[in-house]
């Protein structure tokens, strides 16, 4: 739920209305004519709202709340026009308003001029951009005093993502992670496809509103990041860093630009809280774990279930490699392999070269735990034989994958792999700093995490995506 715009309005000794406070948020506003289209209505204007709290009449959705001396009115932003989605958004935007006449009630008289003096930083944290977060202005004001130090000096605008410095022991953490997704089909006539992407996670604890720095490094031997994209927070970052993707879409040759190996050098106001300071892609040329899947049915293989349900036997072999240049050392390596639309399953004489497998027949699912770390071969298979039982009105996993039917069949590859990236990409613990200096406990890290690994049957059918050739077009 958003808000488009509130007011803040004091009943003076003589009786009449006086507006106090006004925000709108522009951002909102242009969702709310997208959203609306021809129903839309703009925000009233000052002379409406005062003139409908003399009158005591109602501005169409505009939820208003009296508390003593002070009007509190919020519009808020409905999705659409029916009465559901108008109801919640009123009921929300009440919340606010009831946040608000707290704040503004609780001081005593004398200190009501600075109470509403400091409402404007009190809804920055609150609301920002528009979108209520914390109603409870009460305790954000009392954050607010516990945060700041008494010899802080904000010559500044405070910034929106950032209302209130930290207090206590200064530290400040990066993490990098990388997600690697990847289809593998086993066939000479289609290529395998992968995709590697990441992001730099961190959280500044630091009194008041300090400028921080640090670097993405690159080893020698690491692949350069593409696609950057950094938090609206970062203040600074070079050029040359924004601009080297060296991407040749159509396959022309025409990319002129070498790729940036690095130092990535960010300046940036930190935000309170744990943020995602950039995110990118790679492209790396190897895959970390190849896999090559077989399932066939044993021919001439016919039984009947004992509830009268067909009986199939399978011939399962999956064979896994750890790729010479990966840290062999998962935090976990598991492999999940399931039997679409075959009723339950039942191993028979199936071998794990290393770890161990777990059957869940009614799930119809082969859960195989390669272990933390793969043999010194860096090969790891599974080899048997899978008796599949259907069974009248079984429902496992029918309706999820009504392609994986017969041989067109998969297996998925989940694991995590600490202090490890594909693209080498690392943050240099000793480049983080901060102005003014202070002494900061800094903590870095890195993973490498599987996003729909996927091993195909190379004995069924597997969906491709098509790829144009566009060297071959004029």
């Amino acid at each position: 739920m958003s808000i488009r715009a509130l007011w803040v309005v004091q009943r003076r000794t003589d009786g009449e209305p006086e507006l106090k406070l006004s925000r709108r948020y522009p951002t909102v506003e242009r969702r709310a004519k997208i959203l609306l289209g021809p129903t839309y209505t703009p925000i009233p204007s000052k002379s409406q709202l005062l003139d409908s709290l003399r009158a005591g009449s109602s501005l169409g959705p505009l939820v208003t709340l009296r508390r003593g001396s002070w009007f509190l009115a919020c519009l808020p932003l409905a999705r659409s026009n029916s009465d559901n989605d108008a109801g919640v958004a009123k009921v929300q935007a009440l919340a606010l308003a009831l946040g608000l006449a707290n704040f503004l009630c609780s001081a005593e008289e004398s200190s009501a001029g600075a109470q509403l003096s400091s409402l404007p930083a009190m809804l920055t944290a609150a609301c920002p951009f528009g979108t209520p977060i914390d109603t409870d202005l009460c305790q954000l004001s009392l954050n607010r005093r516990n945060s700041i130090g008494s010899g802080t000096v904000n010559d500044r605008p405070t910034p929106a993502w950032r209302p209130f410095g930290s207090r206590g022991k200064a530290a400040a953490s990066a993490v990098v992670t990388e997600w690697v997704r990847a289809v593998q089909y086993g066939r000479r006539d289609v290529p395998d496809a992968w995709e590697v992407y990441g992001c730099i996670t961190s959280k500044c604890d630091l009194e008041g509103w300090p400028d921080v720095s640090l670097n993405a490094t690159l080893p020698v031997t690491g692949v350069p990041l593409q696609d950057l994209f950094v938090h609206p927070c970062v203040r600074a970052v070079p050029e040359s860093t924004l601009m080297a993707t060296s991407l040749d879409i159509y396959g022309t040759g025409d990319s002129s630009d070498e790729a940036f190996a690095g130092p990535y050098r960010f300046q940036f106001i930190p935000p309170t809280g744990t943020f995602r300071l950039c995110i990118y892609t790679a492209s790396c040329p190897i895959m970390p774990v190849l896999g090559l899947y077989r399932l066939d049915e044993e021919k001439g293989f016919t039984s009947r279930g004992r509830n009268g349900g067909g009986v199939s036997l399978l011939n399962l072999s999956l064979c896994l490699s750890l790729h010479e240049s990966v840290r062999n050392a998962f935090e976990y390596c598991t492999v999940h392999i399931p039997f679409f639309n075959r009723g339950f399953i039942n191993v028979k004489d199936c071998k794990v070269s290393t770890g161990n497998l777990d059957v869940q027949k009614e799930q119809a699912l082969l859960v195989w735990n390669v272990g933390t770390h793969f043999p010194k071969s860096l090969q790891a298979s599974l080899t048997g034989k899978v008796l599949t039982e259907g069974q009248t009105g079984h429902k496992a996993a029918v309706s999820s994958a009504p392609f994986c039917s017969g041989l067109n069949a998969y297996a998925k590859i989940i694991f995590k792999i600490q202090d490890y990236t594909l693209t080498g990409c690392t943050v240099d613990s000793y480049s983080i700093q901060a102005q003014p200096p202070a002494k900061i406990k800094v903590t870095t890290a890195k993973e490498l995490i599987s996003e729909e690994y996927i091993v195909w049957n190379c004995l069924g059918q597997a969906p491709v995506a098509f790829t144009p050739d566009f060297s071959s077009t004029v």
